[in-house]
């Protein structure tokens, strides 16, 4: 569910990397539109690149180091409310959790400025659908709940921004690029969700405390939203770095 940032700028970096990837005599993949530096229709171009390798990015690119993003595995969630939260406290951990539906994303905008380093995106992602397993202590209509067993849910409609600024450094006398910061925020307009095994064997309190978790939605986003950008931040900053740092910047990025 949280990245549903989902990866723009992790695309992004895989473009790039990929549209020149010749280090050690490595053919260019058929899969790849090369987009060069000074084209005009620049944007235009990786937007297609983007496009071509849509395929490949849901299964992943061990070449590269990319991760696959159907099904998106995470290993852990860790949920806690913040102090100016009307939710109740509480301590929630997802585990072992599968996110499907990332690799429908909709590119609205993307921005290259090679000058300073710096890229823009901007996705959206129609449904994302995930399952895994739950841990949760709190007190729900005045009952203590402290339970563990499968979840599934959804959440729709989950637009992101994201904004990565690097620099150029050294390195055995070949300038390379090196990611510095990634800013991620993304925006959940709802979700559903379903906790298995609540009360064990009473299911008609096991739903009414349900139905009670999914009616405070928009107060559960505010809770996870920091979680999820940060996560996203710190996950698609190593992607990039991973990416990047087989490749001398002028074979990222070349002139002409």
């Amino acid at each position: 569910m949280r990245t549903a940032t989902l990866l723009a700028l992790g695309v992004l970096a895989t473009v790039l990397a990929l549209g020149r990837a010749q280090q050690k005599e490595l053919a260019i993949p058929p899969y790849i539109k090369v987009c060069k530096r000074n084209d005009p229709n620049l944007i235009p171009c990786i937007k297609d690149s983007i496009e071509n390798l849509r395929p490949k990015l849901k299964t992943g690119i061990p070449e590269l180091e990319v991760p696959g993003l159907e099904p998106l595995h995470l290993r852990e969630i860790n949920v806690t409310p913040v102090q100016n939260s009307r939710l109740p406290r509480f301590k929630a951990l997802g585990h072992n959790v599968d996110a499907r539906g990332v690799s429908d994303f909709k590119i609205h905008k993307i921005e290259a400025d090679l000058d300073t380093n710096t890229f823009r995106a901007s996705i959206e992602i129609p449904v994302i659908k995930f399952n895994g397993e739950y841990e949760v202590n709190v007190n729900v209509l005045a009952l203590p709940i402290k339970a563990r067993g499968p979840m599934t849910g959804n959440t729709t409609d989950v637009y992101g921004e994201a904004t990565l600024q690097g620099h150029i450094e050294m390195r055995n006398g070949q300038r390379y690029i090196k990611f510095d910061k990634m800013d991620v925020d993304v925006a959940l307009s709802n979700y559903h969700i379903y906790l298995g095994n609540l009360f064990g064997n009473d299911p008609v309190l096991s739903e009414s405390v349900n139905q009670a978790i999914n009616a405070n939605n928009k107060e559960f986003i505010k809770v996870i939203k920091p979680i999820i950008d940060a996560t996203a931040s710190n996950m698609l900053l190593e992607v990039a770095n991973r990416i990047t740092e087989h490749f001398t910047y002028d074979q990222l990025f070349p002139a002409n």
